[in-house]
């Protein structure tokens, strides 16, 4: 599953590369994050077959996300943006109880492929800031002894800064917040939706 998973995100980096070819070489930008995830308490309606009333509660651990993104530039202000990428955190418990402390391990991965639009506000000569929403689908993988896999709407709201540090390159911070819609993990478990948080840096290269 994670070869899977790697070739997906070489694919829509690919994809991105092709699409560069094919716009203008004045509005086209490449850009690529790094960062923290932290994922909000999922409600499980059904774990292992079973319907779950009250839900159960989905903890997990701190994780990490990368992120690659092809945009093409509007105007001055107004952006386009394709986005996929990786994010993973391990599930530290169910019901309140340790999956650490049962022997049990489970990861969950998830790789969105999004289209957005970005407003940029420039802030000075070298300084920007930028707001942007989207959507589009997610692949989420759980991972464990045995590996579940589905795929489901999602939507994604984001912010953050960029400095220009030379005519082409930018550096940046950002934040951004991925939901999906429901997960159907096949007789696992049923998830409403995940919230997951992202605090990331990143490299914007304009062509």
């Amino acid at each position: 599953m994670k070869s899977k998973l790697l070739s997906l995100f070489l694919l829509v980096g690919m994809g991105a590369g092709a699409w560069a070819d094919e716009t203008d070489s004045g509005g086209f930008y490449a850009k690529f994050d790094i960062g923290a995830a932290f994922q909000d308490t999922a409600d499980i309606s059904e774990f292992l077959g079973f319907a779950a009333n009250p839900t159960l509660d989905l903890e997990t651990d701190p994780g990490f996300r990368l992120g690659l993104a092809g945009g093409l530039q509007l105007n001055d202000s107004l952006a386009l943006e394709l986005e996929s990428g990786v994010t993973y955190n391990a599930v530290d418990s169910v019901g309140g109880i340790s999956l650490s402390g049962a022997g049990v391990e489970l990861d969950i991965y998830q790789v969105p492929v999004l289209l957005s639009l970005i407003y940029r506000i420039p802030i000075g000569d070298h300084f920007s800031a930028y707001l942007g929403g989207g959507a589009g689908g997610v692949y989420a993988l759980l991972e464990g002894d045995e590996s579940e896999d589905d795929i489901t709407f999602a939507w994604q709201v984001q912010a953050g800064a960029e400095w220009a540090i030379g005519e082409n390159l930018n550096l940046g911070v950002g934040y951004k917040l991925l939901g999906t819609g429901e997960i159907e993990w096949a007789d696992v478990a049923t998830v409403d939706s995940l919230l997951t948080h992202s605090v990331l840096a990143s490299i914007r290269l304009e062509f």
